[in-house]
């Protein structure tokens, strides 16, 4: 059984002004944060979903996208099109507080349902806070061939289950996208 840890950063980060992966809490990237929690969960190998230059400065392989302009699928596509897995995670950069027992159970749920099982709060899911079975790959393929690159689609059309977590892990799902949300972050106690 192969796990592939994804670290997806191929947004503009046009509201943070500056690639939200390369920002550090506490000495460390969040790009570094989030591999330290894959290595954890036992993630075989590592991957950043992007074409900017700036993450060859990691050691991990860069996986472009495929199809431009597609949005979040386009990363999830061009990697699960590129590296065979069993199971990938895929975790958006700007959720560094992601949590390993998160991980564990969104892994376990994964292997239970076969498809995919993202985090949910209250009403919103995390499509990129995910774990994603390697079957539902033909699935997504055929969404962007009829251009449906709507995220919460594919969830329905993969048939996604949910990993219900109360409203007070919500920090550690936290999606850090403007300089407000940064600063709000670096104030709260890094958990490691």
């Amino acid at each position: 059984m192969k796990v592939l840890g994804v670290i997806l950063a191929g947004g503009k980060s046009s509201r943070m002004g500056q690639d939200k992966g390369l920002l550090e809490l506490g000495g460390k990237s969040f790009v570094e944060l989030i591999s330290e929690k894959l290595d954890e969960i036992g993630a075989d190998e590592i991957v950043i979903s992007t074409s900017h230059l700036a993450y060859t400065k990691f050691s991990f392989s860069l996986v472009p996208d495929l199809i431009s302009d597609i949005g979040p699928i386009g990363g999830l596509y061009a990697v699960m099109k590129s590296k065979q897995a069993d199971y990938y995670f895929f975790i958006s950069c700007d959720s560094p507080m992601i949590s390993v027992s998160i991980l564990e159970k969104l892994l376990e749920q994964t292997k239970e349902n076969g498809s995919a099982t993202v985090c949910k709060i209250g009403d919103q899911l995390y499509p990129l806070v995910g774990c994603y079975h390697r079957s539902v790959f033909e699935l997504i393929e055929k969404q962007i061939e009829n251009k449906r690159y709507s995220l919460m689609k594919m969830l329905d059309v993969i048939r996604a289950k949910t990993l219900d977590l109360d409203a007070n892990t919500s920090s550690t799902l936290l999606n850090c996208n403007t300089p407000e949300d940064y600063k709000r972050l670096k104030d709260e106690p890094i958990n490691h």
